[in-house]
């Protein structure tokens, strides 16, 4: 932890010496430093903060020194690592997630969260309208660091329920019983939403109950290394999507059992759910 802190200032020294002094000066802290990673917690986070990084991504060795200087330069910058493959996803989605844990969590956690990813700026219009599922996963994995899965799983909720907010309009009259819910769901929320980057197929649907499978399209699993490293964060946020679906028939969720698990080295991210009227 210490060697990424020293090695972190090392490489702004090296690039950024006039905003580093600048950055000291408005922190109060007096240079030379022999040692960053022994000043104050407190001082090192004010520091970074006019780098746009937060410290937990200075302690992981996550920070992209290229979108740094980019937006040192006023310039709107993201990772191009959250740019690769990225065929499907739309950048709303980590933007409305960013959202709800600023609602649920607090604006701090959500300004964490974007000086973790680096994606200040990503709702400007100059920045790409299509990122990768590995945006979506980082910011799930600091949630999940600093929160518990359980946050992560909430968040995928609300993200559901803000879904049948909206389209609990247009589908009045449709819905008769959850075999209908889930079928409008695979064929027309999945397909624009949350599920663009999996093929997702209704495998059964009971009065109480349904099953659902998918697995990544072949032009998306090379985003990551492996499809066994799709990150299981995900899988988290998908099953609090999930459990939350039944609500809008009033159905109360009572179980959700993951059934296999694509992280787990299985082909498929199967869902078992069970819920009553």
């Amino acid at each position: 932890m210490r060697d990424s802190i020293d090695q972190f200032f090392k490489e702004i020294q090296l690039s950024f010496s006039s905003k580093y002094n600048e950055a000291l000066g408005l922190c109060g802290v007096s240079t030379p430093v022999k040692k960053h990673s022994d000043l104050p917690a407190s001082r090192l986070i004010k520091i970074l903060d006019c780098f746009n990084v937060s410290l937990y991504s200075v302690v992981k060795g996550k920070v992209d020194y290229d979108v740094v200087e980019r937006q040192m330069r006023g310039e709107v910058a993201i990772p191009s690592k959250y740019l690769e493959g990225a065929l499907y996803s739309l950048k709303s989605t980590p933007l409305k997630l960013v959202s709800c844990i600023s609602n649920t969590l607090s604006k701090e956690a959500a300004d964490e969260v974007l000086k973790t990813t680096q994606i200040r700026g990503l709702e400007s219009d100059l920045a790409p309208e299509k990122v990768n599922l590995i945006l979506l996963h980082d910011i799930c994995e600091y949630v999940s660091a600093f929160y518990g899965d359980e946050r992560v799983a909430y968040l995928g909720a609300q993200k559901a329920l803000n879904t049948i907010s909206m389209k609990m309009g247009n589908w009045n009259g449709k819905i008769k019983c959850l075999k209908t819910l889930m079928e409008l769901y695979i064929e027309e929320v999945y397909p624009n939403t949350v599920g663009q980057n999996f093929t997702w197929k209704l495998e059964s649907v009971e009065r109480n109950g349904f099953i659902i499978g998918g697995a990544p399209k072949p032009e998306v699993a090379h985003t990551f290394e492996t499809a066994s490293q799709i990150p299981r964060s995900l899988e988290v946020l998908r099953r609090g999507y999930l459990k939350a679906l039944p609500s809008a028939i009033g159905h109360k969720t009572l179980a959700i059992q993951q059934i296999s698990s694509i992280s787990h080295g299985e082909k498929t991210d199967t869902y078992k759910i069970t819920s009553t009227p």
